[in-house]
């Protein structure tokens, strides 16, 4: 059997993990210059210091920005 503890910590840990997967796939990467991204590479292998090649960056792709998510509202606290 379970403990309460060990579900809401599924339930937490599900939910974080749906909260990143949902900003990554609205994600959008900002256009970058040429020139500065070979100095940005070039930089961080010369500070390697095992040899290997730097993962490849896909190309920028205009699309629409993503909605945006609706405003929470704020609480209203009592004074008591």
């Amino acid at each position: 059997m379970m403990s309460c503890v060990g579900k809401r910590w599924r339930l937490l840990d599900k939910r974080a993990f749906d909260e990143v997967e949902r900003r990554l796939a609205a994600y959008t990467p900002v256009e970058t210059d040429a020139r500065i991204d070979a100095e940005l590479r070039r930089l961080i292998v010369s500070g390697m210091t095992e040899k290997r090649p730097l993962p490849s960056i896909p190309p920028h792709i205009a699309r629409p920005p993503a909605a945006a998510a609706p405003a929470r509202r704020a609480r209203r606290r009592r004074r008591g």
